[in-house]
């Protein structure tokens, strides 16, 4: 099986300059734990759930902004990779997601939910498309 198979196509993106507030009720409001950070059309990072109540995000003094508190160093899939090897650089990354490209363009998200509902026989985006 391959990443396209269990990846969700709706993508939930955020400009790296909003506020982390922003982020968080943007998550929130869509029921996600991760956002990809698009900065001028380009993937420049990952926010998730977890970043925003880092201790970085509590402790500061300022309202920090999504491009302060994600993660810029992104570890990507490809749609055509395997949803095992998906999860060795979900597991060795210690992360939660994989934003898909293909090429440069951004065309999808797989993360361990997505994982753990397939294993656990549940449907998946790809399913209903």
């Amino acid at each position: 099986m391959r990443v396209a198979d269990l990846m969700s196509r709706d993508v939930h993106t955020i400009s790296p300059d909003l506020a982390a507030g922003a982020a968080r009720h943007e998550m929130r409001r869509r029921n996600v734990r991760h956002l990809v950070v698009v900065k001028d059309g380009h993937l420049a990072g990952v926010i998730s759930d977890h970043d925003l109540r880092s201790d970085r995000a509590v402790m500061s003094d300022l309202d920090p902004t999504v491009d302060d508190l994600s993660t810029g160093r992104v570890v990507v899939a490809s749609p055509e990779m395997s949803i095992t090897r998906a999860a060795a650089l979900l597991r060795a990354h210690r992360i939660d997601c994989l934003p898909v490209v293909d090429g440069k363009r951004l065309v999808g998200i797989i993360t361990t939910s997505d994982l753990l509902d397939y294993l656990a026989g549940r449907s998946h985006p790809a399913a209903s498309s």
